[in-house]
Protein backbone atom coordinates (compact mmCIF):
# COMPACT_ATOMS: atom_id res chain seq x y z
CA UNK A 1 0.00 0.00 0.00
CA UNK A 2 1.39 3.39 -1.00
CA UNK A 3 2.58 5.69 1.75
CA UNK A 4 1.28 9.24 1.93
CA UNK A 5 3.64 12.21 2.12
CA UNK A 6 3.18 15.04 4.57
CA UNK A 7 3.39 18.61 3.28
CA UNK A 8 6.83 20.15 2.91
CA UNK A 9 8.22 22.01 5.87
CA UNK A 10 7.37 25.58 5.06
CA UNK A 11 9.52 27.77 7.24
CA UNK A 12 10.70 31.05 5.83
CA UNK A 13 13.15 32.94 7.97
CA UNK A 14 13.66 36.63 8.32
CA UNK A 15 15.83 38.35 10.80
CA UNK A 16 18.39 40.78 11.92
CA UNK A 17 21.11 40.67 14.48
CA UNK A 18 20.51 42.74 17.58
CA UNK A 19 24.19 43.57 17.49
CA UNK A 20 24.29 44.48 13.78
CA UNK A 21 24.31 48.18 12.97
CA UNK A 22 23.14 49.52 9.65
CA UNK A 23 26.58 50.99 9.04
CA UNK A 24 28.32 47.63 9.53
CA UNK A 25 30.74 46.72 6.81
CA UNK A 26 30.76 43.44 4.93
CA UNK A 27 33.77 42.39 6.97
CA UNK A 28 31.87 43.15 10.18
CA UNK A 29 29.01 40.90 9.10
CA UNK A 30 31.38 38.02 8.45
CA UNK A 31 32.99 38.52 11.85
CA UNK A 32 29.74 37.80 13.69
CA UNK A 33 28.34 34.28 14.18
CA UNK A 34 26.65 33.24 10.96
CA UNK A 35 22.89 33.92 10.89
CA UNK A 36 22.99 35.34 14.44
CA UNK A 37 19.64 36.53 15.75
CA UNK A 38 17.45 35.20 12.94
CA UNK A 39 13.86 34.46 13.88
CA UNK A 40 11.70 31.76 12.31
CA UNK A 41 8.46 32.87 10.73
CA UNK A 42 5.84 30.69 9.04
CA UNK A 43 4.15 32.22 6.00
CA UNK A 44 0.45 31.67 5.49
CA UNK A 45 -1.44 31.69 2.23
CA UNK A 46 -1.35 34.87 0.22
CA UNK A 47 -2.67 37.53 2.59
CA UNK A 48 -4.72 40.62 1.94
CA UNK A 49 -2.66 43.36 3.55
CA UNK A 50 -3.23 47.08 3.42
CA UNK A 51 -1.02 49.04 1.09
CA UNK A 52 2.05 50.48 2.75
CA UNK A 53 1.98 54.19 3.61
CA UNK A 54 4.09 56.68 1.64
CA UNK A 55 7.72 56.85 2.63
CA UNK A 56 8.11 59.33 5.46
CA UNK A 57 10.33 62.37 5.12
CA UNK A 58 13.72 62.11 6.80
CA UNK A 59 13.52 62.89 10.50
CA UNK A 60 16.30 63.28 12.98
CA UNK A 61 14.76 60.66 15.26
CA UNK A 62 14.36 58.06 12.44
CA UNK A 63 17.98 57.00 12.31
CA UNK A 64 19.07 53.75 10.71
CA UNK A 65 20.02 52.34 14.09
CA UNK A 66 16.57 53.03 15.49
CA UNK A 67 14.93 51.52 12.41
CA UNK A 68 17.01 48.37 12.84
CA UNK A 69 15.74 47.99 16.39
CA UNK A 70 12.17 48.64 15.26
CA UNK A 71 12.54 46.06 12.51
CA UNK A 72 13.85 43.49 14.97
CA UNK A 73 10.93 44.15 17.31
CA UNK A 74 8.43 43.79 14.45
CA UNK A 75 10.03 40.48 13.45
CA UNK A 76 9.79 39.17 17.00
CA UNK A 77 6.09 40.13 17.10
CA UNK A 78 5.54 38.74 13.58
CA UNK A 79 3.95 42.07 12.67
CA UNK A 80 4.04 41.83 8.87
CA UNK A 81 2.97 45.37 8.16
CA UNK A 82 5.56 46.98 10.41
CA UNK A 83 8.22 44.55 9.16
CA UNK A 84 7.62 45.91 5.66
CA UNK A 85 7.47 49.56 6.77
CA UNK A 86 10.67 49.50 8.79
CA UNK A 87 12.53 47.36 6.26
CA UNK A 88 11.64 49.73 3.46
CA UNK A 89 12.63 52.81 5.48
CA UNK A 90 15.90 51.14 6.42
CA UNK A 91 16.70 50.26 2.80
CA UNK A 92 16.33 53.92 1.80
CA UNK A 93 19.18 54.69 4.18
CA UNK A 94 21.15 51.46 3.76
CA UNK A 95 20.26 49.84 0.40
CA UNK A 96 22.39 46.73 0.97
CA UNK A 97 21.21 45.84 4.46
CA UNK A 98 20.63 42.09 4.15
CA UNK A 99 18.27 41.89 7.13
CA UNK A 100 15.97 44.49 5.62
CA UNK A 101 16.19 42.91 2.16
CA UNK A 102 15.33 39.52 3.61
CA UNK A 103 12.47 40.89 5.71
CA UNK A 104 10.95 42.77 2.79
CA UNK A 105 11.28 39.64 0.63
CA UNK A 106 9.10 37.77 3.13
CA UNK A 107 6.48 40.51 3.00
CA UNK A 108 6.21 40.33 -0.79
CA UNK A 109 6.32 36.53 -0.73
CA UNK A 110 3.28 36.48 1.55
CA UNK A 111 1.49 38.85 -0.81
CA UNK A 112 2.18 36.44 -3.67
CA UNK A 113 4.64 38.80 -5.38
CA UNK A 114 7.26 36.11 -5.89
CA UNK A 115 9.35 37.92 -8.51
CA UNK A 116 9.85 40.84 -6.13
CA UNK A 117 10.79 38.45 -3.34
CA UNK A 118 13.32 36.76 -5.65
CA UNK A 119 14.84 40.10 -6.66
CA UNK A 120 15.29 41.17 -3.04
CA UNK A 121 16.85 37.88 -2.00
CA UNK A 122 19.18 37.82 -4.98
CA UNK A 123 20.34 41.33 -4.09
CA UNK A 124 20.95 40.21 -0.50
CA UNK A 125 22.96 37.22 -1.75
CA UNK A 126 25.04 39.40 -4.07
CA UNK A 127 25.77 41.68 -1.10
CA UNK A 128 26.63 38.90 1.34
CA UNK A 129 27.12 35.57 -0.48
CA UNK A 130 28.08 33.55 2.61
CA UNK A 131 24.78 33.62 4.54
CA UNK A 132 23.16 30.20 4.37
CA UNK A 133 19.64 31.30 5.20
CA UNK A 134 19.43 33.63 2.21
CA UNK A 135 19.89 30.66 -0.12
CA UNK A 136 17.45 28.62 1.93
CA UNK A 137 14.82 31.36 1.69
CA UNK A 138 15.33 31.78 -2.04
CA UNK A 139 15.13 28.02 -2.42
CA UNK A 140 11.77 28.05 -0.71
CA UNK A 141 10.49 30.71 -3.10
CA UNK A 142 11.64 28.62 -6.06
CA UNK A 143 10.08 25.49 -4.58
CA UNK A 144 6.79 27.36 -4.21
CA UNK A 145 7.06 28.24 -7.92
CA UNK A 146 7.53 24.50 -8.70
CA UNK A 147 11.08 25.13 -9.93
CA UNK A 148 12.36 22.11 -8.03
CA UNK A 149 15.77 21.80 -9.72
CA UNK A 150 16.71 25.38 -8.89
CA UNK A 151 15.29 25.01 -5.38
CA UNK A 152 17.41 21.90 -4.87
CA UNK A 153 20.53 23.73 -6.03
CA UNK A 154 19.86 26.59 -3.62
CA UNK A 155 19.19 24.31 -0.67
CA UNK A 156 22.41 22.42 -1.38
CA UNK A 157 24.30 25.72 -1.50
CA UNK A 158 22.74 26.69 1.83
CA UNK A 159 23.98 23.41 3.31
CA UNK A 160 27.42 23.87 1.77
CA UNK A 161 27.75 27.17 3.63
CA UNK A 162 26.14 25.88 6.83
CA UNK A 163 25.87 22.07 7.15
CA UNK A 164 23.68 22.62 10.24
CA UNK A 165 20.89 24.45 8.37
CA UNK A 166 18.10 22.09 9.42
CA UNK A 167 15.36 23.85 7.45
CA UNK A 168 17.28 23.67 4.18
CA UNK A 169 17.97 19.99 4.88
CA UNK A 170 14.31 19.20 5.57
CA UNK A 171 13.11 21.02 2.48
CA UNK A 172 15.65 19.47 0.11
CA UNK A 173 14.77 16.12 1.68
CA UNK A 174 11.16 16.65 0.65
CA UNK A 175 12.28 17.29 -2.94
CA UNK A 176 14.36 14.11 -3.02
CA UNK A 177 11.44 12.19 -1.53
CA UNK A 178 9.16 13.57 -4.22
CA UNK A 179 11.58 12.14 -6.82
CA UNK A 180 11.78 8.85 -4.88
CA UNK A 181 15.50 9.37 -4.46
CA UNK A 182 15.32 7.78 -1.02
CA UNK A 183 19.04 7.60 -0.29
CA UNK A 184 19.59 11.33 -0.76
CA UNK A 185 16.37 12.04 1.11
CA UNK A 186 17.62 9.91 3.99
CA UNK A 187 20.86 11.90 4.25
CA UNK A 188 18.97 15.20 4.16
CA UNK A 189 16.43 14.17 6.79
CA UNK A 190 19.16 12.79 9.05
CA UNK A 191 20.75 16.24 9.06
CA UNK A 192 17.42 17.97 9.64
CA UNK A 193 16.35 15.77 12.55
CA UNK A 194 19.81 15.67 14.12
CA UNK A 195 19.98 19.47 14.07
CA UNK A 196 16.60 19.93 15.71
CA UNK A 197 14.00 19.98 12.93
CA UNK A 198 11.58 17.56 14.61
CA UNK A 199 8.16 18.86 13.59
CA UNK A 200 5.58 16.25 12.63
CA UNK A 201 5.89 16.89 8.88
CA UNK A 202 9.63 16.29 8.88
CA UNK A 203 9.37 13.21 11.09
CA UNK A 204 6.51 11.77 9.04
CA UNK A 205 8.35 12.19 5.74
CA UNK A 206 11.53 10.84 7.28
CA UNK A 207 9.54 7.81 8.41
CA UNK A 208 8.24 7.32 4.87
CA UNK A 209 11.80 7.44 3.52
CA UNK A 210 13.03 4.92 6.06
CA UNK A 211 10.09 2.62 5.33
CA UNK A 212 10.91 2.73 1.62
CA UNK A 213 14.51 1.79 2.46
CA UNK A 214 13.46 -1.07 4.72
CA UNK A 215 14.83 0.54 7.90
CA UNK A 216 11.70 -0.31 9.83
CA UNK A 217 12.60 0.15 13.53
CA UNK A 218 13.87 3.71 12.94
CA UNK A 219 10.90 4.41 10.66
CA UNK A 220 8.62 3.32 13.51
CA UNK A 221 10.31 5.78 15.89
CA UNK A 222 9.81 8.69 13.50
CA UNK A 223 6.22 7.87 12.55
CA UNK A 224 5.21 7.11 16.12
CA UNK A 225 6.57 10.46 17.28
CA UNK A 226 4.85 12.26 14.39
CA UNK A 227 1.56 10.54 15.22
CA UNK A 228 1.94 11.58 18.86
CA UNK A 229 2.54 15.20 17.86
CA UNK A 230 -0.35 15.18 15.37
CA UNK A 231 -2.71 12.61 16.85
CA UNK A 232 -5.68 13.60 14.67
CA UNK A 233 -3.78 13.50 11.37
CA UNK A 234 -5.17 10.60 9.36
CA UNK A 235 -2.33 10.41 6.83
CA UNK A 236 0.34 10.14 9.52
CA UNK A 237 -1.64 7.46 11.34
CA UNK A 238 -2.22 5.56 8.09
CA UNK A 239 1.52 5.53 7.34
CA UNK A 240 2.13 4.20 10.83
CA UNK A 241 -0.53 1.50 10.38
CA UNK A 242 0.95 0.46 7.02
CA UNK A 243 4.38 0.13 8.61
CA UNK A 244 3.06 -1.91 11.53
CA UNK A 245 0.88 -4.28 9.52
CA UNK A 246 2.65 -4.68 6.18
CA UNK A 247 6.29 -4.45 7.24
CA UNK A 248 6.72 -5.15 10.94
CA UNK A 249 3.99 -7.75 11.53
CA UNK A 250 2.81 -5.84 14.60
CA UNK A 251 -0.81 -6.59 13.80
CA UNK A 252 -2.54 -5.82 17.12
CA UNK A 253 -0.83 -2.43 17.38
CA UNK A 254 -1.63 -1.74 13.75
CA UNK A 255 -5.29 -2.53 14.33
CA UNK A 256 -5.31 -0.18 17.31
CA UNK A 257 -4.14 2.62 15.02
CA UNK A 258 -6.87 1.71 12.53
CA UNK A 259 -9.53 1.83 15.25
CA UNK A 260 -8.27 5.27 16.22
CA UNK A 261 -8.55 6.42 12.61
CA UNK A 262 -12.10 5.18 12.35
CA UNK A 263 -12.97 7.15 15.47
CA UNK A 264 -11.46 10.32 13.95
CA UNK A 265 -13.62 9.82 10.86
CA UNK A 266 -11.81 9.32 7.53
CA UNK A 267 -13.23 10.32 4.16
CA UNK A 268 -14.33 7.81 1.49
CA UNK A 269 -10.88 7.35 -0.09
CA UNK A 270 -9.14 6.70 3.21
CA UNK A 271 -11.97 4.45 4.42
CA UNK A 272 -11.28 2.11 1.51
CA UNK A 273 -7.53 2.01 2.25
CA UNK A 274 -8.19 1.46 5.94
CA UNK A 275 -10.61 -1.39 5.24
CA UNK A 276 -8.12 -3.13 2.94
CA UNK A 277 -5.39 -2.83 5.56
CA UNK A 278 -7.68 -4.00 8.34
CA UNK A 279 -8.85 -7.04 6.37
CA UNK A 280 -5.24 -7.97 5.62
CA UNK A 281 -4.31 -7.83 9.30
CA UNK A 282 -7.35 -9.80 10.45
CA UNK A 283 -6.82 -12.50 7.85
CA UNK A 284 -3.34 -13.14 9.23
CA UNK A 285 -4.56 -13.16 12.83
CA UNK A 286 -7.21 -15.80 12.16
Amino acid sequence: MKLILAPVVILFLVGCSSSQKSSATKADLKATPRDQGLVEMIPQTQSKMENLPPVAEEKQTSTADKLMLQLQEAIQKQDDRNIAIYARELLIRSPNNISALNALALFYFKKGQFDTAKTLLNKAISTEPEVSLLYSNLGFVMQTLKEDDEATRLYRQALKIDPFNAIAAANVGSLYLKRKDYRKAQVAYEIAVDKGQRDWKTLSNYGVVLTALGIYPLAYTQLKTAATQQSQNLEVNLNLAILLIEHMNKLPEGLEVINKMRFIGPGPDLRKKISELENRAKSVLK
